[in-house]
């Protein structure tokens, strides 16, 4: 489905859709495809609509206690489709929507169409609904959601509406976040910035539900292979991870990479907004002067990493303006530019293209805050499924350089990128070691076939 960001609340009181709408928009970072929302009052509602919230203005009213929301972005399911294979998804008396990926769509959409049920589109969010409603025919909501656990294989975490009650839990692995609180009310959501109380992850493999009074289950023993590329890209650096800010943890990045390289520069350039952090965090530890050359401009919301490739290259001009005013502080210079990840190469050929004719440095050595992505996605929801999709592949380490232009292109190393955030991370991007064996045969079968390109 994609990197999508979920919420859900249960208010005492009025005020369902100002909530909704607020969360929404303090998650639209994580999705800018499609959004859409729900309520179960007399029974469960749903809309989806294409966009961005900010963009569609105020919702809709929504009554009732029990709300949810999702902003999407879509690896699969977009064009004609989109809003079909979009969430929440309306089950048998439930609601639905998550954040992640299901690996093993095939064998779940066979297990569904054998039950008889029928699938709307093909977006992995259907199924989890599909599963779950099918053994709450005959189970209550714990027993179903461990049978899912059987079931349904990947990364995840999903909130849900029932009569009276929110619930919510992640797969066992632990790979994509999701948090509550208790409050006013009861909410639960994707990040920590866009709850009002303070926050409570759900672990890995539990089971939180709310009715007016908290239940929390552990369902399964509690793995940790939390996505590492949350940490250095889709998280909000208003959020937290393990009650530290995460711009906090991203200035780290830049401290370790400091330790790493023998940092022969004059000053740091980041290109905004996921590197701006480790930028910071490289100045104050090298002393290097950071100057904010290249600023994001704040009226274009999209990522670029997140939009099709044919929308790409015209956000990108949209999306950066430099800061002409430093040409004298930059001209011959030799400059560091920081980069939170290089994924295809779109955005930093582009930035580096105009950086290089407006400042005039000497050289540009580009440091890179993730370690390299060589490994498609298969289990966290990121839209990097092929092989061929990465720059790294194409043209080898060694020749990344004269790829971009630039003098050296330096990576932070998964060992160092390790001892900032601790060893129980998937890093399956880069290292192509897989938490889950579905993911480990897909990749496999993937790289035997040559299936570079989709």
């Amino acid at each position: 489905m994609g990197d999508c960001g979920v919420y859900a609340v249960f208010l005492e009181e009025g005020g369902l859709t100002q909530r909704l709408y607020e969360a929404g928009l303090l998650l639209q970072h994580r999705g800018y495809d499609a959004f859409g929302f729900g309520s179960f009052e007399d029974g469960p509602r749903v809309e989806r609509r294409k966009g961005t919230i900010g963009r569609a203005g105020n919702l809709p009213d929504v009554t009732g206690k029990l709300g949810i929301l999702h902003v999407r972005y879509a690896t699969v399911g977009p064009g004609e489709t989109l809003l079909k294979n979009s969430q929440p998804v309306r089950g048998e008396g439930l609601i639905t929507a998550h954040n992640g990926q299901v690996t093993n769509i095939r064998a779940c959409r066979e297990w569904i169409q054998e039950r008889g049920l029928e699938l709307e589109g093909f977006g992995d969010g259907e199924l989890i609904t599909r599963v779950l409603e099918y053994e709450l025919r005959e189970k209550g909501l714990e027993e179903a959601v461990n049978e899912l656990f059987d079931i349904v294989k990947g990364g995840y975490s999903v909130v849900g509406l029932r009569r009276g009650e929110v619930f919510a839990f992640r797969d066992p692995l632990g790979t994509k976040p999701l948090y509550y609180s208790l409050g006013e009310g009861f909410e639960v959501a994707s990040e920590t910035h866009a709850l009002r109380g303070e926050a409570v992850e759900v672990k890995p493999g539990e089971l939180v539900v709310y009715d007016g009074t908290l239940r929390r289950h552990q369902l399964r023993e509690p793995g940790e292979h939390f996505c590492a590329f949350e940490l250095n890209y889709f998280m909000h650096p208003a959020a937290s991870w393990k009650g530290i800010p995460v711009a906090e943890w991203r200035k780290r990045l830049g401290k370790k990479l400091v330790e790493e390289y023998s940092l022969d520069v004059d000053c740091i350039v980041s290109v905004p907004s996921s590197a701006d952090d480790v930028a910071m965090g490289m100045a104050e530890a090298s002393g290097k002067e950071y100057v904010r050359a290249i600023i994001r401009n704040r009226h274009v919301s999209e990522r670029s990493f997140l939009i099709n490739k044919n929308d790409r290259e015209y956000t990108l001009r949209r999306k950066y303006s430099f800061a002409r005013g430093y040409r004298s502080k930059l001209k011959g210079k030799k400059v560091a530019l920081v980069e939170d990840s290089i994924v295809r190469g779109s955005t930093l050929r582009a930035v580096l293209g105009r950086f290089r004719g407006i400042f005039e440095p000497a050289e540009i050595h580009v440091f890179v805050s993730f370690p390299p992505l060589q490994y498609p996605c298969l289990h966290g929801g990121i839209d990097m499924a092929t092989y061929g999709q990465f720059i790294v592949n194409s043209v080898g380490m060694d020749g990344l350089a004269e790829e971009l232009g630039v003098e050296s292109v330096n990576y932070i190393s998964e060992r160092g990128y390790r001892e900032v955030f601790g060893d129980r991370l998937c890093l399956a991007c880069h290292n192509g070691r897989y938490p889950l064996p579905e993911a480990q045969e897909l990749s496999k079968l993937r790289s035997d076939t040559r299936l570079y390109e989709l």
